[in-house]
């Protein structure tokens, strides 16, 4: 017996949301990934390069550091750059990321990590017509605060995936910011070991794991 109401509470969220799984909205030929400082951007960015190495082959990929001068980020981007097969570029300014979208256009995926301070980058990017994806990266345990920092800045957001994720996480926020947009779910990150497969999503699956927890807890 449902003594919380938590199936008709599912049933009304699920109605809010698509049912689909995202992996093939992650795909070229540019793609930038935005999310805070710390989030996991750079192992996600290296585990999607490797997943679509084995489709498209390592050589039509390559990974983009954009002005990120964090100490150890750049060898970081080359290390697993390196161990996912596919080659590494760093662009210190918008104009030498121009030039070396140019240089890479035979490419079939290029992938744009971020800082983490990039909302005005994707602003000047789109003024001056570079065609890209923009996917959001948040944590599983990211607040709606700073999820909707990130929403508030940008009308639409290709996709939505999520790091540090697992089963047992309670990921409320991302499902309200979900219901609140138009943004698809995509795929999450459970770690940084680059041979873990990313875990594509529905969000079906994820509100009824999340509405399980809840009522084990009120159990």
């Amino acid at each position: 017996k449902d003594h919380f109401g938590l199936e008709k509470v599912k049933e009304r969220i699920i109605e809010f949301l698509a049912v689909q799984k995202r992996m093939e909205k992650i795909k070229g030929p540019i793609l930038c990934l935005v999310g805070p400082p710390g989030v996991g951007k750079t192992s996600m960015i290296a585990k999607l390069a490797l997943t679509k190495a084995a489709e498209i082959g390592e050589e039509n990929i390559a990974i983009v550091s954009l002005r990120d001068n964090r100490i150890g980020a750049w060898n970081q981007i080359q290390l697993l750059s390196g161990q996912a097969g596919v080659e590494s570029y760093k662009a210190n300014n918008e104009e030498s990321l121009k030039l070396i979208l140019q240089e890479l256009s035979n490419k079939k995926l290029v992938l744009i990590d971020t800082s983490g301070a990039e909302s005005l980058f994707l602003n000047s990017l789109k003024v001056q017509n570079i065609d890209l994806k923009k996917h959001l990266i948040i944590s599983a345990d990211c607040s709606e605060a700073a999820i909707a920092r990130y929403f508030e800045n940008h009308e639409t957001w290709n996709s939505l995936l999520i790091s540090k994720y697992s089963e047992t996480a309670s990921v409320w926020p991302v499902i309200n910011a979900l219901m609140n947009k138009s943004t698809p779910l995509s795929i999450a990150n459970e770690n940084m070991d680059l041979q873990t497969p990313l875990k594509n999503l529905k969000i079906r699956d994820l509100v009824i794991k999340n509405l399980k927890n809840m009522q084990l807890s009120l159990v």
